[in-house]
């Protein structure tokens, strides 16, 4: 399975549920959905794949990440380190059609080529997935998609001082350790506040100049 980032990885004395605010866990499933729908944008195969076997195979409501509700770009907008591929920057709802309208609009769409069809249509099906956070809301098909695609969560979201300001302290620890590995223990950053760990993360994500040296264990922890 896709390893989950270290950002987003539950602390463990904290409970099962409710782990981040809603909030926080609505921003960090987007995260995770534009991930997938990157990851898809550039294997339109296993794309069209999961939609044959959604028009072929019955299954229960919720177990395929397809919806027909579209990420709402004012909200991606708001996530700081957040940068939508090309091709996925127009998430905006689609109006329904009249009759009249369908029938132009079918009439339009079969005078484009084969090319031009097959490219709308990725579009569009690649904005049908949302997908929730992994520890949430564990979903066996939509881990598998993550797995086969390889979405790199990192690839499209950098996490910024205003997203660990949002973690507790306990979680900004955890984080840390994930990264820095056993051999660096976080008791001397213990006892700092809570707001000057989270800067510390901030330059150790960003690599800015007062993020400390790594090894290349810990640049690859970083990374992923």
């Amino acid at each position: 399975m896709q390893r989950v980032s270290a950002a987003q990885k539950p602390t463990k004395s904290a409970k099962p549920k409710g782990l981040y605010s809603a909030a926080l866990t609505q921003d960090l499933s987007t995260i995770r959905t534009v991930a997938l729908q990157a990851a898809l944008m550039q294997q339109s195969e296993i794309l069209l794949d999961l939609m044959r076997f959604a028009l072929t195979t019955p299954c229960f409501a919720g177990v395929l990440p397809l919806t027909d509700t579209r990420l709402d770009p004012e909200a991606v907008k708001t996530i700081a380190g957040l940068i939508l591929p090309k091709g996925l920057t127009a998430q905006s709802q689609m109006v329904p059609l009249n009759a009249q309208e369908a029938t132009e609009a079918f009439a339009r769409f079969r005078r484009k080529t084969k090319s031009g069809k097959d490219k709308q249509l990725i579009q569009t099906l690649v904005r049908r997935i949302r997908i929730g956070l992994k520890d949430d809301s564990a979903n066996p098909m939509v881990e598998q998609l993550m797995e086969i695609t390889k979405a790199d969560v990192r690839s499209i979201w950098t996490p910024e001082r205003t997203f660990f300001a949002r973690l507790t302290k306990a979680q900004l620890l955890d984080i840390h350790h994930e990264v820095m590995g056993s051999k660096t223990p976080s008791t001397k950053l213990a006892k700092e506040s809570k707001a000057q760990i989270a800067d510390y993360l901030h330059d150790l994500f960003n690599s800015t100049k007062a993020a400390p040296t790594l090894s290349e264990e810990q640049q690859a922890g970083v990374r992923a």
